[in-house]
């Protein structure tokens, strides 16, 4: 599939959620058969999938396919909330973090969807992700770091081994210096 921009990209998620919940599904029958082994051999031969495949296809199958996929569905809903019990996270608004709120609404608006929760994780470290189960309900979350300002340093000075200012050091067989430009090291 290709991607073209934020629309590709959400198109794709939705795809990609699409396919996990009807492997999930497929996935889970396999699981089932095991586990009805013994009941359905005993109490309901007929439909056991080792006696005969149709009736289990026909009786059993679709029950445990709309069991697994509710089972997948509650656990997406449930998603925001055990990434927010795992890195303690706190939803902010505009009141408390006006400059971040006011840089997310205007790219949800630019890719149609709704402008997602925030939340700030409070560590030093420059992070940030995204997780929800729908376009409706999705949280964005950052880190201190990311979100406090910056102050801009200067690059180092550089000083040659006399103390003066004079050469700095470029990595490769170059030497630059102040009075004669690029020559040789």
């Amino acid at each position: 599939m290709r991607i073209n921009g934020p629309f590709g990209w959400v198109r794709h998620n939705d795809a990609r959620s699409t396919a996990f919940l009807l492997g999930f599904a497929l996935l889970s029958q396999p699981m089932a058969m095991v586990v009805l082994f013994a009941p359905l051999v005993f109490l309901d031969p007929t439909h056991a999938p080792w006696y005969d495949w149709s009736g289990y296809a026909t009786r059993y199958a679709p029950g445990v396919a709309l069991a697994a996929a509710c089972y997948f569905l509650v656990q997406m809903r449930r998603h925001v909330n055990s990434v927010r019990q795992d890195l303690a996270f706190r939803f902010v608004d505009k009141t408390d973090e006006p400059r971040l709120c006011a840089l997310l609404e205007p790219l949800a608006i630019a890719i149609g969807v709704r402008a997602p929760y925030v939340g700030v994780i409070e560590s030093r470290a420059m992070n940030a992700f995204a997780c929800g189960a729908s376009r409706n309900f999705s949280v964005a979350v950052f880190t201190r770091g990311s979100t406090a300002p910056r102050r801009v340093r200067s690059p180092p000075t550089r000083r040659s081994a006399s103390g003066s200012k004079r050469s700095w050091r470029r990595p490769g067989p170059w030497r630059w210096r102040r009075d004669r430009g690029a020559t040789r090291a």
